[in-house]
């Protein structure tokens, strides 16, 4: 065989191959961005990467200036743990609260992890509400591999509800959630399973995962075709769920509690209009805060903080009424 024929065929055999581990890899930044442990120091966990999927609307890690754990705030808490998507096993914190009004779940986001909810922790525990931090299966110190973006998680939120309505009975339950947890909380919502789950909180939750893909793609100068229907195959083998089906949007349709929006004009990893469009097809009670010149990892100012404590404490107290009626 003549040499150009020869390496004709070692490109012919060589270029699936290639193409195949190219796949692989952008398909682990999905399913898997930078996970950081409790054992981590905040904000050692590895960043995202330029020129990869991993930046799908990352929350960052936990910042260095978050505590490490809830005594660090002065705030009494015990270990849980319950069984969430996929009957894997999820870990966290219970905040008690004497005399609770309401339990909130606080959901974190896909390169985070239970320490994110440490920022609301303080001002929420002051007003009354007992508090479930947790880490989402295939995240954190929980169980599993993956991330799935609310194929698996959207049944870890339902479980964390169950759980914060046993540990405090009698009283209503909130999702509040963050990127990844936003999405996870609307999903949950529209779906609840018996769940309790009486009002949402979503900050900054993406629309549909197949648009941030493809929003990636573009920004990587990829071509639609044939990349994404390989790349979604390659997911879904790997971890059993097509992102084509994980539309935020779509199940909005279907929540009938009150949900509070809320998105940084800013945004250049999940766009505002994403929460425009959830806006839009919300079907219940809602309100939609922009929050001017913030992106998507931004430090929530004050004001924002006591929109969302006014927003649950109205919420679940008035919840709370027609529970003891």
């Amino acid at each position: 065989m003549s040499r150009p024929r020869l390496l004709l065929c070692v490109a012919i055999v060589l270029a699936p191959l290639a193409g195949w581990v190219a796949l692989y890899r952008l398909s682990d930044d999905l399913l898997r961005p930078p996970r950081p442990r409790l054992a981590d120091p905040p904000g050692s966990a590895p960043g995202v990467s330029a020129g990869s999927l991993r930046g799908l609307g990352a929350t960052g890690v936990p910042s260095a200036s978050l505590p490490a754990t809830p005594a660090d705030l002065g705030l009494p808490f015990r270990e849980v743990s319950f069984q969430g998507g996929d009957g894997l096993t999820a870990r966290g914190w219970y905040i008690p609260a004497p005399d609770a009004v309401g339990s909130v779940v606080i959901l974190h986001g896909n390169a985070s992890n239970r320490r994110a909810g440490l920022s609301f922790a303080p001002s929420l525990h002051a007003a009354g509400f007992a508090l479930l931090l947790f880490d989402f299966t295939g995240r954190g110190d929980s169980d599993g591999e993956f991330c799935t973006y609310g194929w698996r998680e959207a049944e870890d939120a339902r479980q964390a509800a169950r759980l914060a309505a046993r540990l405090a009975p009698g009283v209503p339950v909130a999702l509040l959630g963050r990127s990844l947890g936003a999405a996870v909380a609307i999903l949950a919502a529209a779906d609840p399973q018996d769940a309790p789950i009486d009002a949402v909180v979503a900050d900054s939750s993406f629309a549909s995962l197949a648009d941030l893909v493809a929003l990636r793609r573009a920004e990587m100068h990829i071509p639609a075709w044939p990349f994404e229907p390989l790349y979604y195959a390659v997911v879904r083998l790997r971890s059993g769920f097509d992102p084509r089906s994980i539309d935020v949007e779509r199940a909005a349709r279907r929540v009938s509690v009150p949900v509070l929006l809320l998105h940084g004009t800013e945004d250049r990893d999940i766009p505002f209009e994403h929460s425009q469009r959830i806006a839009a097809a919300l079907a219940g009670p809602h309100d939609f805060v922009p929050i001017p010149g913030s992106g998507h990892n931004g430090v929530r100012p004050a004001e924002i903080l006591e929109r969302i404590r006014s927003f649950l404490a109205t919420t679940l107290r008035g919840e709370a009424h027609r529970i003891e009626i």
